[in-house]
Protein backbone atom coordinates (compact mmCIF):
# COMPACT_ATOMS: atom_id res chain seq x y z
CA UNK A 1 0.00 0.00 0.00
CA UNK A 2 0.96 3.54 -0.87
CA UNK A 3 0.46 6.35 2.26
CA UNK A 4 0.94 10.21 0.71
CA UNK A 5 0.82 13.11 2.43
CA UNK A 6 0.89 11.65 6.36
CA UNK A 7 2.45 12.74 9.59
CA UNK A 8 5.98 11.67 10.23
CA UNK A 9 4.57 10.15 13.06
CA UNK A 10 1.83 8.33 11.09
CA UNK A 11 4.49 7.05 9.05
CA UNK A 12 6.57 5.60 11.80
CA UNK A 13 3.36 3.82 12.74
CA UNK A 14 2.71 1.78 9.68
CA UNK A 15 3.65 -1.85 9.20
CA UNK A 16 6.94 -3.22 8.45
CA UNK A 17 8.41 -3.20 5.34
CA UNK A 18 8.69 0.19 4.77
CA UNK A 19 10.17 2.86 2.43
CA UNK A 20 9.64 5.90 3.84
CA UNK A 21 10.72 9.39 1.93
CA UNK A 22 10.18 12.36 3.93
CA UNK A 23 9.00 15.58 2.83
CA UNK A 24 9.07 18.44 5.11
CA UNK A 25 6.46 17.51 7.87
CA UNK A 26 5.01 15.05 5.89
CA UNK A 27 6.28 11.74 4.58
CA UNK A 28 4.94 9.19 1.86
CA UNK A 29 5.80 5.54 2.88
CA UNK A 30 5.57 2.18 0.89
CA UNK A 31 4.62 -0.87 2.73
CA UNK A 32 4.57 -4.46 1.34
CA UNK A 33 4.65 -5.12 -2.58
CA UNK A 34 4.36 -1.63 -3.26
CA UNK A 35 7.91 -0.71 -2.43
CA UNK A 36 9.71 0.74 -5.59
CA UNK A 37 12.61 -1.15 -6.26
CA UNK A 38 15.44 1.67 -7.28
CA UNK A 39 17.66 0.75 -10.71
CA UNK A 40 21.21 0.97 -10.18
CA UNK A 41 22.69 1.57 -13.79
CA UNK A 42 26.47 0.53 -14.21
CA UNK A 43 28.09 0.96 -17.43
CA UNK A 44 30.02 -1.46 -18.24
CA UNK A 45 33.29 -1.22 -21.04
CA UNK A 46 34.57 -4.20 -22.81
CA UNK A 47 37.77 -4.63 -21.28
CA UNK A 48 39.90 -3.29 -24.79
CA UNK A 49 37.79 -0.37 -25.41
CA UNK A 50 38.57 0.34 -21.68
CA UNK A 51 42.07 -0.49 -22.45
CA UNK A 52 42.20 1.81 -25.33
CA UNK A 53 41.19 4.71 -23.10
CA UNK A 54 44.86 4.88 -22.62
CA UNK A 55 47.37 6.76 -24.82
CA UNK A 56 50.05 4.61 -25.70
CA UNK A 57 52.40 7.35 -23.43
CA UNK A 58 50.51 6.20 -20.51
CA UNK A 59 50.34 2.61 -21.32
CA UNK A 60 53.88 2.25 -21.74
CA UNK A 61 54.13 4.10 -18.51
CA UNK A 62 52.13 1.79 -16.80
CA UNK A 63 53.85 -1.31 -18.34
CA UNK A 64 57.40 0.52 -17.45
CA UNK A 65 56.01 0.80 -14.00
CA UNK A 66 54.81 -2.87 -13.64
CA UNK A 67 57.40 -4.79 -15.42
CA UNK A 68 60.59 -2.53 -14.98
CA UNK A 69 59.94 -0.84 -11.50
CA UNK A 70 58.16 -4.15 -9.84
CA UNK A 71 55.34 -1.55 -8.91
CA UNK A 72 52.97 -4.11 -7.01
CA UNK A 73 50.04 -2.04 -7.23
CA UNK A 74 50.61 -1.42 -11.50
CA UNK A 75 50.79 -5.29 -11.79
CA UNK A 76 47.32 -5.76 -9.64
CA UNK A 77 45.79 -3.16 -12.29
CA UNK A 78 46.98 -4.84 -15.06
CA UNK A 79 45.79 -8.33 -13.93
CA UNK A 80 42.47 -6.54 -13.72
CA UNK A 81 42.16 -5.46 -17.37
CA UNK A 82 43.77 -9.07 -18.03
CA UNK A 83 41.23 -11.03 -16.48
CA UNK A 84 38.22 -8.24 -16.95
CA UNK A 85 36.51 -10.83 -19.18
CA UNK A 86 32.55 -9.62 -18.63
CA UNK A 87 33.83 -5.65 -18.72
CA UNK A 88 35.43 -3.41 -16.21
CA UNK A 89 32.47 -1.48 -14.74
CA UNK A 90 33.15 2.31 -14.34
CA UNK A 91 31.84 2.68 -10.87
CA UNK A 92 33.90 -0.26 -9.49
CA UNK A 93 36.06 1.05 -6.15
CA UNK A 94 38.95 -0.78 -7.64
CA UNK A 95 39.11 0.75 -11.15
CA UNK A 96 38.79 4.30 -9.66
CA UNK A 97 41.80 3.60 -6.81
CA UNK A 98 43.68 2.15 -10.11
CA UNK A 99 43.19 5.53 -11.88
CA UNK A 100 43.57 7.73 -8.59
CA UNK A 101 47.05 5.19 -8.13
CA UNK A 102 48.42 5.96 -11.49
CA UNK A 103 47.57 9.89 -11.05
CA UNK A 104 49.70 9.81 -7.45
CA UNK A 105 52.61 8.60 -8.88
CA UNK A 106 52.42 10.40 -12.39
CA UNK A 107 51.54 8.00 -14.68
CA UNK A 108 47.79 9.97 -15.79
CA UNK A 109 48.30 13.76 -15.47
CA UNK A 110 45.72 15.78 -13.41
CA UNK A 111 42.15 14.93 -15.16
CA UNK A 112 42.63 11.94 -16.90
CA UNK A 113 40.56 9.82 -14.65
CA UNK A 114 37.92 11.69 -15.33
CA UNK A 115 38.05 11.30 -19.43
CA UNK A 116 39.18 7.52 -18.84
CA UNK A 117 35.92 6.93 -17.02
CA UNK A 118 33.47 9.36 -19.49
Amino acid sequence: MIYTNISIQEAYALPEPKKMILNDNTATVYTEGDIPIEEIVVEVVPDYLFRDRFTDVEMTAILNLAYRDLDVNAMKGLLLLQTASGGVPLNRTDVNQLLDYFTFVGVLAPGRKAEILS
